[in-house]
């Protein structure tokens, strides 16, 4: 009986591993989208921004239509530059537009570059004190 159980146990893991994986798939091509989200992409904002926001904004619609709204004016500064490159950077420097813009610069260079992974961009800018030789080296590796 005890062996059954854990027959039982480990099936359920498997099934709870499968649907994880699944989940994470469906995060990758956004299909896992919350209310919140979607009403945000029902607005005209960008799809994988509005998730960043939504999330970011613990779901709340308002806080993230504003915080679009001020990603979107960062992202207007720089021409060519996505809306959620944008946001990425307004959110990982406490949303002080000064410094947002500085890694945007950094940003659009590293882009310009080649480099395309804005998430792992900005987060070696925020670890190099945005030493731009320093974040070239470690993404060339």
């Amino acid at each position: 009986e005890e062996e059954e159980a854990d027959v039982d146990m480990s099936i359920s893991d498997e099934e709870k591993e499968d649907d994880e994986r699944r989940n994470q798939v469906r995060d990758r091509v956004g299909l896992n989208r919350t209310s919140a989200t979607s009403i945000l992409i029902s607005m005209g904002f960008d799809a994988k921004a509005s998730m960043r926001a939504a999330k970011e904004c613990k779901e709340d619609v308002a806080n993230s239509v504003v915080l679009l709204g001020e990603a979107q004016e960062l992202q207007q500064e720089f021409v060519g530059s996505e809306l959620d490159s944008a946001l990425l950077c307004f959110i990982r420097n406490e949303r002080k537009l000064y410094m947002a813009r500085k890694d945007m610069e950094k940003l659009v260079r590293l882009r310009n570059m080649g480099f395309q992974d804005d998430e792992r961009s900005v987060a070696l800018l925020r670890e190099h004190n945005g030493d731009i030789a320093r974040v070239v080296n470690r993404l060339m590796t």
